[in-house]
């Protein structure tokens, strides 16, 4: 799933530390590049959350995503986000090392 809507600015970051669709690799290649990594993040988001939403938080989480379309779920797991407060940079910066220790050759 491609969080169209992350506020955490990933999409330039991903395009730009990858050399994502500058030409460099035919876009067939990129968009699943791009898509491994953002699938990676997203599920570093969920594993966020876990750490971070008390049992009945992630209770009704579970339950609304299992019944919503992608941009619903986008606009769910945001929400759920800024549950979470004063740890949004803790997951920030957590996504960052993520995105760093990333290799194409993985």
């Amino acid at each position: 799933m491609k969080p169209k809507n992350l506020s955490l600015n990933f999409d330039q970051k991903i395009k730009s530390k990858f050399k994502l669709f500058k030409g460099i690799r035919p876009q067939k290649e990129d968009e699943k590049i791009y898509q491994k990594i953002y699938d990676a993040l997203f599920d570093e988001i969920i594993k966020f959350l876990y750490e971070n939403l008390n049992q009945e938080q992630k209770n009704k989480l579970i339950e609304k995503l299992e019944s919503a379309n992608e941009n619903l779920r986008v606009k769910i797991l945001l929400g759920y986000l800024k549950k979470t407060g004063t740890n949004l940079a803790k997951l920030s910066e957590r996504l960052d090392n993520l995105l760093n220790s990333i290799s194409l050759e993985n």
